[in-house]
């Protein structure tokens, strides 16, 4: 589910759909439940391979998701090194 989906089927454009929604809560509902759905499915999708994890993941940049990536390091005289820890990442949500 998407607001595009809904402005296609309803022959409209989003920009038309976001304004109805600023004078009707009960319409400004709906498409957050819209928004809703689409991150639950993205989630749950992708968690299960359903979705593209790739896609899945950029989808979700616009429910607030980020990646974040843990790095730690330690100095060891005149370098540099990683510690011999895996590399953590986390989906982060808004």
């Amino acid at each position: 589910p998407s607001v595009a989906g809904l402005a296609l089927y309803a022959n409209c454009s989003r920009s038309s759909l976001y304004n109805y929604a600023s004078s009707s809560e009960e319409f400004k509902d709906m498409l957050e439940l819209i928004k809703a759905r689409q991150e639950v499915e993205l989630i749950n999708k992708g968690l299960k391979g359903e979705f593209n994890a790739s896609i899945a993941k950029l989808m979700l940049a616009n429910h607030g998701y980020s990646e974040k990536q843990i790095l730690d390091h330690q100095s060891m005289g005149s370098g540099i090194t990683a510690k011999s820890q895996p590399m953590r990442i986390e989906l982060v949500a808004p």
